[in-house]
């Protein structure tokens, strides 16, 4: 149980520590990317 609340505290300190977006992504289905998206229309 204590390694569950750590692993959840870590994921939690490293979305905002580094911005990426990837555990958000997961609850509110949105990912902001940088740049031009690969399969975006030219």
């Amino acid at each position: 149980m204590l390694l569950m609340v750590l692993h959840i505290a870590g994921a939690i300190h490293t979305e905002c520590r580094h911005q990426r977006g990837v555990i958000s992504a997961m609850f509110s289905g949105y990912k902001p990317i940088e740049g031009t998206a690969v399969d975006e229309d030219k």
